[in-house]
């Protein structure tokens, strides 16, 4: 397989299309950005040239928003530095990956312990070395703020580097030279699959932080991605509905009763209100922090709220729930 064909293979696979930053980084110190898609030839042609240059060609794995193409190619104003992808700038999820350059006892250890997993990767990348790789699953179901915590879960799963992990990461192109190596970063294992998140959760068993804790149980059982994908477009729609930042919690508190509503275990209500907080709209430029949405959904999970219709409940709170709404609520 030519570089070019594994370039290809690699952008179709994650970006299919769309455009992502590329980010050339000279040894010696040096940052050259550009915003683009590995399928175009200009793009293909000026990272090319510059790794013949001796910069290393790294993407962003993850999808940006839009706009952060405005983003990267100003430069920060006070430090005259290259502004990059951060994590806010994430729209979406390509992938969940991890990196490992564990030594070996033979010579393609690390490739079979990826490759012969009961969830084995979509593709895997070898970066330098042999033991060098970078393990892909594709996804496209993920929620943003469940990509980091799956990527920890799978770095505790094949006892990975720990680096590797934040949604707006970049990691080797193949088809490039890798510099202090000297060796061709290659594409060494693709199967193309797209996983589902409830498998990839279920399978890795991802953990956030600052977990509520229950104190009233009801009978949950995982809810399939129809009925998160439906919450989920929910949530886009009430908040695309808010005039002003007025009544953000009782959007979250919406979220919250919903997910009860449908007996979804925490670990997959925690994925949907954070999504709530991140689409509502923000105040004075600040968005919902997510432990304010964690708050909410703990209170909901953990107290007598009845399942029912979420918007009708404001009216028939207990006394209890009165006290703890107050002051609150139109936040």
């Amino acid at each position: 397989m030519d570089k070019q064909e594994q370039i290809q293979i690699f952008s179709d696979a994650l970006w299919q299309g769309n455009s992502t930053e590329l980010r050339c980084i000279h040894p010696k110190g040096g940052i050259q950005s550009m915003w683009g898609s590995l399928k175009s030839p200009h793009v293909i042609d000026k990272a090319t040239r510059l790794n013949g240059q001796g910069f290393d060609v790294f993407a962003v794995i993850n999808q940006p928003k839009p706009e952060t193409k405005e983003r990267i190619e100003q430069r920060d104003p006070e430090t005259g530095k290259r502004r990059l992808t951060r994590d806010c700038d994430i729209d979406s999820i390509n992938a969940i990956f991890c990196e490992t350059d564990k030594p070996e006892v033979l010579t393609g250890d690390n490739l079979q312990a990826f490759i012969s997993s009961d969830l084995p990767p979509s593709m895997v990348i070898r970066s330098s070395y042999p033991n060098h790789l970078h393990a892909y699953w594709l996804t496209r179901d993920t929620p943003v703020t469940m990509a980091k915590p799956l990527c920890e879960a799978v770095i505790r799963y094949y006892d990975a580097s720990p680096e590797s992990k934040n949604p707006a990461r970049v990691l080797r192109v193949p088809g490039c030279i890798h510099q202090k190596s000297g060796l061709m970063v290659t594409l060494v294992h693709f199967n193309g699959k797209d996983y589902d998140f409830a498998d990839l959760a279920g399978f890795f068993q991802p953990v956030l932080p600052q977990a509520p804790s229950v104190r009233r149980r009801i009978p949950y059982q995982t809810c399939s991605n129809e009925v998160i994908r439906r919450l989920m477009k929910g949530c886009e729609t009430v908040a695309a509905n808010m005039q002003g930042a007025q009544g953000r919690h009782r959007r979250l508190f919406w979220a919250a009763i919903n997910c009860k509503n449908h007996h979804m275990p925490l670990e997959q209500a925690r994925g949907v209100v954070c999504y709530m907080a991140d689409c509502l709209p923000t105040r004075e430029g600040n968005p919902v922090p997510h432990f304010e949405a964690l708050s909410v959904l703990e209170h909901v999970y953990s107290s007598d709220y009845p399942l029912g219709e979420a918007w009708a409940f404001p009216k028939k709170q207990k006394k209890g729930q009165k006290a703890y709404l107050k002051g609150v609520w139109s936040r």
